[in-house]
């Protein structure tokens, strides 16, 4: 998402449509056997699917320093998909979590990680050309704030990057379509509210819905895929 110019994108890597979908291209997919076996050694399996999807789209976009990770957790999506990008440590992660941000100083992936919200994040105005965002903004309630604060640390012409599910995430899971498949929709829709329930799923919006919230907070959407 540029906040104010379109950020340069890899052609070897992304095939953009004329509708700004993204897509991946056969060089992109050429990585995905050894990102999958790295996280397949520590991740169960279903949630290893989903990050090699979220390493092979974020991994193909640059990422110009300095450079913050906003939900940072304990830094294994970073040292999976953005040190390599990047080709260094990346600048800042924070994550409200002090166990996971322990853990993320810990794997070295970071020159700093800090625990704080990103509701008030501890930076000057422009600090960072790209912030990168993984499957967190709809983990927090505060949503409006975050992306307001993210706007103002993004620096003039700065790319964010991120991933979030989407309405059609608890329709998508495997025992919401299997119920549905063998005559019980109702329990499978009910499924799906439990996992997102669980999961601490406080926004799940369709395209227009996360691109509503973006440009309210200042951003304008340049590229998506789904």
């Amino acid at each position: 998402m540029g906040a104010d110019t379109a950020p340069a994108s890899n052609p070897g890597l992304l095939r953009i449509a004329d509708d700004g979908q993204v897509f991946a291209t056969a060089s992109l997919l050429a990585r995905a056997h050894a990102i999958a076996r790295q996280h397949l050694s520590t991740l169960p399996v279903h949630r290893a699917i989903i990050r090699v999807v979220e390493s092979l789209m974020v991994g193909a976009e640059p990422l110009i320093g300095p450079v913050l990770d906003v939900g940072c957790g304990d830094g294994h999506f970073a040292g999976a998909c953005l040190v390599p990008s990047y080709g260094a440590r990346i600048d800042v992660g924070i994550d409200p979590a002090f166990a996971s941000v322990r853990e993320a100083h810990q794997a070295g992936v970071y020159r700093m990680a800090l625990a704080c919200g990103g509701q008030a994040l501890p930076f000057a105005d422009g600090s960072f050309p790209t912030v990168v965002s993984n499957c967190v903004l709809e983990h927090i309630p505060p949503l409006e704030e975050t992306l307001r604060e993210i706007h103002r640390v993004l620096a003039p012409g700065g790319k964010l990057i991120i991933t979030v599910p989407s309405d059609q995430f608890a329709g998508s899971l495997f025992w919401s379509r299997m119920l549905a498949r063998i005559g019980f929709p109702s329990a499978g829709a009910a499924y799906g509210k439990w996992f997102n329930r669980i999961s601490l799923h406080f926004h799940t919006y369709n395209r227009d819905g996360w691109q509503d919230r973006l440009q309210e907070a200042g951003f304008k959407v340049e590229k998506w895929t789904s």
